[in-house]
């Protein structure tokens, strides 16, 4: 494997930032997060791709937002053993081998060339499916068969990189296809949006922040077939990696900083 079979440009180059912050994670005592899928890779790129350290702040929101995320996926499908999980800009995100899977179907679908960085550092399994296409488009619709099945829709890291216009147009397909999902979104501070100098590690990507909402409560807005259910301030977490967070967690100034993870249906 070369180092030009692994370079990505601009948003996809972000894929390696959370991958090397779960591994490093898992290398630590007390670990909040145990990936091995994410240790192997970082093996593999250690010597053909220049890796710096991340940034604190940037590497704690990506642990933390995995805690969150992997609790409320998991606790769905718990709840619905036979789901269709539709995990969209997966990245190298490796959450289908930490979670109790049960009965589920699991899609990864994501860019061509994060496709294919991913199969040559993952692999292939034949018990998820991956779909290399935009999310701006249907066509990876087409491979989804849900077959009744209820369907939760996952996107972490993801619509903070796109225009509000196609925030918007990326609802209203999803609505259209997938009528009844549940869906489980990281959304972006407003207040960051537009400032992607705050997160170092994101900047030297050349990657923007574009779009964010002060609250979960507005999705709405964004698409009214969607409705709330519930959704967690990561500052309300960060305490388990840094215990000043307990204070700083009640400082409004900071909350209205951090993102979300939002859980909402479509009604």
């Amino acid at each position: 494997m070369r180092q030009e079979d692994l370079d990505l440009n601009g948003v996809q180059r972000t894929m390696y930032i959370t991958m090397l912050a779960r591994a490093r994670e898992t290398q630590r005592t007390g670990a909040l997060v145990t990936d091995l899928k994410a240790v192997e890779m970082q093996s593999k790129i250690k010597d053909i791709f220049p890796v710096e350290k991340g940034d604190w702040k940037s590497e704690t929101g990506v642990i933390v937002r995995t805690t969150i995320l992997d609790e409320y996926i998991q606790n769905y499908i718990n709840q619905h053993p036979n789901a269709c999980c539709i995990n969209l800009g997966c990245g190298l995100d490796t959450r289908f081998y930490r979670l109790n899977q049960h009965d589920i179907t699991w899609y990864n679908v994501d860019l061509p060339g994060a496709i294919e960085v991913r199969k040559k550092l993952l692999g292939e399994d034949p018990a998820v499916t991956t779909i290399a296409g935009s999310i701006l488009e249907t066509k990876w619709m087409e491979a989804i068969h849900e077959d009744d099945r209820p369907v939760l829709i996952i996107m972490e890291g993801l619509l903070m990189y796109f225009d509000e216009s196609d925030v918007k147009r990326i609802m209203s397909m999803l609505y259209e296809r997938f009528p009844k999902a549940t869906l489980v979104v990281e959304i972006l501070s407003d207040k960051v949006a537009g400032k992607t100098k705050m997160t170092k590690s994101i900047e030297k990507t050349g990657s923007t922040f574009k779009w964010g909402l002060h609250s979960g409560t507005l999705l709405p807005v964004i698409n009214p077939h969607i409705c709330f259910i519930k959704e967690m301030n990561l500052v309300d977490r960060m305490y388990l990696k840094n215990g000043i967070y307990k204070l700083l967690s009640k400082i409004n100034a900071i909350r209205n900083l951090s993102n979300r993870i939002v859980m909402a249906e479509f009604k």
